[in-house]
């Protein structure tokens, strides 16, 4: 059986945000620890878990900083 993504990940966008789950899964496909990724992006490892739980919205700043490391477009984030 066909599965779609949104199927497949609506409890986790619907409770974190999209954005929440996008950062997450770049995070991890990359194979980055939290602490590891928010020194490349010059944040606190406590701002990046609050921004994958969607308890923290990314911002435009921070958003071009994770965008700068995945070569992705910044507005997936915000």
């Amino acid at each position: 059986d066909y599965v779609s993504i949104d199927e497949l990940f609506n409890d986790l966008t619907q409770q974190s945000g999209e954005p929440a789950v996008l950062l997450k899964g770049l995070r991890h496909r990359e194979g980055l620890s939290q602490t590891e990724f928010a020194r490349k992006i010059n944040i606190s490892q406590t701002n990046l878990s609050a921004m994958e739980n969607g308890r923290r919205p990314i911002g435009k700043e921070i958003a071009k900083r994770i965008a700068e490391v995945f070569l992705i477009d910044y507005r997936l984030f915000l």
